[in-house]
């Protein structure tokens, strides 16, 4: 009898390496054969983590530090790490017998006197029990719970390097509202200036009336516009300090840190050349996507499982006495060891119905990972044709200030000398003003096409002026 329990034991442990998961391959996708690109290049094999340095700016270097150290966010992005991963845990226990000890006291009574003879009211012991994972059901959970963690840490590294760009554009944005508000400032003082001057060739009969009325006109509109600018770098100022994790105290009391001036801000390269299979794996929301495939592909092993039996092995050794006092003493002993099993029969569906629960989760998944690669490459694309055009915007607004600055003062200088009316020295104005706005605003989104290209490729790139740049620092490090 024990020969043959040991050759059952022997043979269905010999049927231990089955799975039910199907065989894992990545989506089929029409890959472009490279970013166009001519001319670059090809990308390092590691990504620059810090590629916000690139900037030289310490004020964003430390600001985009403090995002990363103290913004809610990401500290519950690190808390679901910590659920994946004790999740992990708990899934590769199952995989290992439980031991347990138990002890009981339960006399009897009857009619008010308590039982004895064959009853042992006092028993203590310990129990085992291993479920054969016959049928991969353990270890698919396992594998499941292993993907769940690694897409959950790409979910927090996806995080991270959102957050960062987000706090380098929020940046940008804000020492563009610096310049707008200067520019605004710098208006409003000239437009007053030149309203004293109007309103004293009024009071001399120089000018008429409507000149007046128009000139004041101008005073006020530069005072909108200055107050609008005020709001916007206000609400782009506390923006950057929830996002940085400040305290609510913080926010509303504290001052962000400036650095260099928007215009000094050096700007990037042109992106090296890359090929498609390097963002396949360089983009954290990507492997996000791909381990949670992976996952939902496991799941249908587990959920199959459920056709099979069940086996577990199990062994019980304890000892049982009549008296609390004899337990220890000369106790009877008990022990016993087999093999149980258990096989759905009449479950009304819910075996089937856990199968195709799992089936459409890795549909989804599917449809979620292909998606994300298609957002990937739009990103990609966006980010190179923004970071090509914007320096074109930038040159081209530059021109256009320069030559509106001229024309303005033309303008002024005709009409002080009767050559025109009014309307052409507020055309020339309004339109310097608002491509000196536009401008401000334009080298800020430059930068930041620089910042979502770095984004788009999952980090930066190290060419060579990082490179000198990190050489350097290693050779004057105390």
């Amino acid at each position: 009898m024990k020969s043959l329990f040991w050759c059952c034991l022997i043979a269905l442990g010999l049927t231990a390496g089955c799975s039910l998961a199907p065989d894992y391959r990545r989506p089929p996708l029409e890959l472009p054969p490279a970013w166009n690109n001519a001319g670059a290049e090809a990308l390092p094999e590691t990504l620059e983590v810090r590629w916000w340095r690139r900037f030289d700016d310490a004020a964003l270097n430390a600001l985009v530090e403090e995002t990363l150290n103290h913004n809610r966010d990401l500290a519950a992005a690190a808390a679901r790490v910590d659920y994946a991963r004790a999740q992990m845990g708990i899934a590769r226990a199952e995989l290992l017998p439980l031991i347990g000890g138990q002890a009981e006291g339960v006399p009897v009574w009857v009619d008010n006197s308590r039982a004895q003879g064959a009853t042992f009211p006092f028993s203590a012991g310990f129990s085992a029990g291993w479920e054969l994972d016959l049928w991969g059901k353990l270890r698919n959970a396992r594998d499941a719970a292993a993907n769940r963690l690694l897409s959950s840490e790409a979910a927090r590294q996806g995080l991270r390097l959102s957050l960062a760009g987000q706090t380098a554009n929020s940046y940008f944005l804000l020492r563009s509202l610096d310049l707008q508000l200067i520019t605004a400032e710098r208006t409003l003082r000239s437009r007053e200036e030149a309203l004293g001057i109007y309103t004293a060739r009024y009071e001399e009969g120089l000018i008429n009336e409507l000149d007046l009325m128009r000139a004041k006109t101008e005073v006020e509109t530069a005072k909108t516009a200055l107050y609008r600018t005020r709001v916007s770098r206000d609400a782009a100022e506390s923006a950057l300090a929830a996002l940085a994790g400040r305290s609510p105290r913080a926010i509303m009391d504290g001052h962000i840190k400036r650095g260099r001036d928007l215009e000094a801000i050096p700007t990037a390269p042109v992106i090296p050349a890359g090929l498609p299979s390097d963002l396949l794996e360089r983009r954290p929301d990507i492997r996000e996507a791909e381990f949670a495939l992976k996952a939902a592909n496991a799941d249908i092993g587990a959920a199959r499982a459920a056709w099979f039996p069940s086996i577990s092995l199990t062994a019980m050794f304890g000892v049982v006495s009549d008296e609390l006092h004899s337990l220890l003493k000369n106790p009877l002993q008990t022990w016993n060891y087999g093999l149980t099993g258990s096989v759905p029969l009449l479950d009304f569906g819910r075996v089937l119905y856990g199968v195709e629960a799992a089936e459409a989760g890795q549909r989804e998944a599917v449809a979620v990972y292909e998606k994300t690669v298609q957002q990937a490459f739009r990103d990609m694309r966006d980010a190179l044709t923004r970071q090509r055009e914007s320096t074109n915007i930038v040159e081209s607004l530059e021109r256009t200030v320069r030559e509106l600055r001229l024309a303005a003062e033309l303008a002024r200088t005709r009409y002080d000398n009767g050559y025109s009316s009014y309307l052409e020295v507020l055309d020339a104005e309004r339109s310097l003003f608002d491509s000196e706005m536009s401008l401000a605003s334009a080298r800020s989104d430059r930068l930041a096409a620089i910042v979502n290209v770095c984004v788009s490729l999952g980090g930066g790139w190290k060419d060579g002026g990082m490179q000198a740049e990190d050489k350097s620092r290693s050779v004057n490090r105390p």
